[in-house]
């Protein structure tokens, strides 16, 4: 999310090149074949830049809700930096609406191998954390090597993995089903969108299917079809 803020700090714009970085040569190394190719890039970085813009021009309307005396120390958030070639952009989940998702919403359940979730190594360690049951949040997540990130529970699987040597994990996944709820704003959920849709189309090249059949996994053709 193009935005930063804080319990103490106003809401402040930073800029994302969202055009350099659809430029870059590893989407097209990987989808370069397609025949809409360009038209898709093209969408891709109209469609992130318009978001941006819009939330550029409400930025004095932008709800913070960690301003709200009520919330000030209960409210969670956790911020995620995505490191690029051309820049750093850094999401913004809403772990409160997380919460209340797993609370009255089937959120998947599973063991997950710890070796696949992305967690904040560097968070303190809490020795209690080992008996704290609530359920980590992860999220599927796309473009980095890791596929699974912890959003809500990084301290609890510091714990385990410390002083339990523990290799798995019982979790709750969020998956896409959830984008519009996870994120303060549409711009965080178009950009992991983004990434999720490129390896979709990857996936489906490599197992030989067209291109229109690819296409049919856009955004792009959704757009087009209202």
């Amino acid at each position: 999310m193009p935005i930063s803020f804080t319990a103490t700090s106003p809401s402040e714009y930073y800029s994302f090149p969202f055009d350099k970085y659809l430029n870059q040569d590893v989407f097209k190394y990987a989808l370069g074949s397609l025949p809409f190719f360009k038209e898709w890039k093209n969408f891709w970085i109209d469609t992130l830049i318009k978001e941006d813009e819009l939330l550029k021009s409400n930025i004095d309307e932008v709800i913070n809700p960690l301003k709200s005396s009520e919330y000030i120390e209960t409210y969670e958030m956790f911020d995620f930096t995505f490191d690029s070639p051309v820049g750093s952009y850094i999401y913004k989940f809403d772990v409160e609406k997380m919460k209340y998702l797993a609370t009255h919403e089937n959120i998947e359940k599973d063991i997950f191998s710890l070796d696949l979730i992305h967690f904040n190594s560097s968070a303190p360690l809490i020795t209690s954390k080992v008996n704290d049951t609530r359920l980590p949040f992860l999220v599927r997540f796309y473009g980095t090597p890791i596929p699974l990130l912890c959003v809500d529970g990084n301290k609890r699987l510091k714990a385990k993995t410390e002083i339990e040597n523990s290799d798995t994990i019982v979790a709750h996944l969020f998956d896409e089903n959830y984008l519009d709820r996870m994120f303060f704003d549409k711009v965080d959920m178009f950009f992991y969108s983004l990434h999720r849709e490129t390896e979709d189309m990857h996936k489906a090249l490599s197992m030989g299917l067209s291109s229109e059949q690819v296409f049919n996994l856009t955004l792009m053709s959704r757009y087009k079809c209202v």
